[in-house]
């Protein structure tokens, strides 16, 4: 008579010596991400643009900077049919 034993992914087996086998490589597994260093994420830069203007002084420049920003999403911008304005 086979038994039917749970294995750790979820499913049943009729060996036990394979879930055997498998616990011991996940354990195996553990143990070896355990004894990593851990990841070490660099700091980017996400802003690789320059100002418009240095220091914006008036209403004016500001206006300007947005008709320029305006420009060129208009020029490079996505294309779609329904205009949001």
């Amino acid at each position: 008579m086979k038994i039917l034993v749970k294995s750790h992914r979820g499913g049943w087996t009729t060996n036990p010596e394979w879930v055997k086998e498998e616990y011991k490589n996940r354990l195996a597994l553990k143990h070896r991400r355990a004894k990593r260093p851990p990841v070490k994420i660099r700091e980017m830069d996400l802003d690789n643009s320059e100002p418009w203007m240095e220091a914006p002084r008036s209403i004016e420049d500001l206006l300007w900077i947005a008709q320029q920003v305006q420009q060129r999403v208009d020029q490079h911008g996505p294309k779609s049919s329904v205009v949001h304005r």
